[in-house]
């Protein structure tokens, strides 16, 4: 199983791993906010195209707007070796079917967090990451729409006229 994360590539791509974790960190910092040591990842299965579409439209719902969305997934088997606590619960997001796919980490300290971070920097680096332009997002997001899985209704009136309205 693969757990996966909202990122923004391009602060991971130039991340340094041999950094001590307080310069490592820094640059991703608004990659990994936590509150009150959590932090939120959704469960992918495999990570394969519906199961990382599924997490894109979790978080597209769950917004005011649509944005590109970069995507980073950490095996099961990397969590488990930073002992980390964590447990499913109920994600924020319109479409009912993948509220369950959320996943809160505990307990994230900075020395915890910085593990994560390398964990995830591992990932990106061997390829698992995937970037989400605009389009492709309105295009799961309507698919999604138009399939009954949630309605205008269900999310935020901007997101709703935006989805109402020809692509620009």
């Amino acid at each position: 199983m693969y757990f996966a994360r909202k990122i923004t590539y391009s602060k991971w791509k130039s991340a340094d791993r041999s950094l001590p974790d307080e310069q490592f960190l820094g640059p991703l910092e608004s990659d990994l906010v936590v509150h009150d040591g959590k932090l939120s990842i959704w469960a992918c299965g495999d990570a394969d195209a519906p199961e990382l579409e599924d997490v894109v439209l979790a978080l597209a719902t769950a917004k005011d707007r649509l944005d590109k969305v970069d995507l980073a997934w950490v095996s099961n088997t990397q969590l488990e070796a930073l002992d980390l606590e964590w447990e499913f619960s109920e994600g924020r997001t319109a479409v009912v079917g993948i509220k369950n796919l959320h996943v809160t980490l505990k307990g994230l300290d900075r020395p915890k967090r910085a593990a994560f971070a390398r964990v995830v920097k591992t990932s990106i680096d061997q390829g698992r990451w995937k970037r989400y332009r605009k389009h492709n997002v309105r295009e799961i997001v309507l698919r999604a729409l138009n399939s009954g899985r949630f309605t205008h209704r269900d999310v935020d009136e901007r997101l709703a006229d935006e989805l109402s309205r020809p692509e620009s």
